[in-house]
């Protein structure tokens, strides 16, 4: 999160000097109780502390975007289109006032090299590298040992197994992957 009061387009420009699939920013405060009833205004770090949160409470590879975020009010309101979309392809997450209460318009990273979309959605990245670490996890004690076609086969088949335990459909898995056979 940036200061309080940033800009739409300071926090691009912000957005464009981190540049990284791994990381989204938030640009706005918003409003709300603390413990002893007194309404406030929480800085963008906080909310971005909050949409970090809602990543942590779903399985990896799911998106902050259309969530909602409990709040009682946003530092300044968000047109959309209009300031949404130009916060969107500048690389800064935008959270809207709706019929239905407050939320992620989409949960992008600040990645500003081109539009794939893998480096763009911050849940891609984090389905990614949770992938890798179970993989990784997975072949650890097969690090070391002779190449031949046994430790080839059984490195293949552990990673076979991995993967289809994360292409498993919520809620019988996490669903980490998408996809199957028909639909790679």
């Amino acid at each position: 999160g940036t200061a309080t009061g940033t800009s739409d387009s300071a926090a691009i420009d912000a957005a464009k000097a981190l540049n990284s699939d791994r990381t989204g920013l938030v640009h706005l405060g918003a409003y709300d109780y603390d413990p002893d009833g007194n309404y406030l205004m929480y800085p963008p770090p906080v909310v971005a502390a909050m949409i970090a949160a809602g990543f942590c409470g779903q399985n990896p590879g799911n998106a902050m975007t259309n969530k909602s975020l409990r709040l009682r009010g946003l530092e300044r309101r968000l047109r959309n289109p209009t300031d949404t979309d130009v916060l969107l392809e500048g690389g800064v997450i935008p959270i809207e006032e709706t019929s239905t209460g407050f939320r992620v318009v989409q949960s992008i990273s600040t990645w500003l090299t081109n539009a794939n979309y893998n480096r763009r959605e911050l849940s891609c990245g984090v389905a990614t590298d949770y992938t890798v670490r179970a993989v990784r996890e997975a072949l650890k004690d097969i690090i070391g040992r002779k190449g031949n076609p046994v430790t080839m086969a059984l490195a293949k088949s552990k990673t076979e197994t991995v993967l289809a335990a994360l292409a498993v459909a919520e809620p019988n898995g996490p669903a980490v992957l998408a996809g199957d056979d028909a639909n790679p």
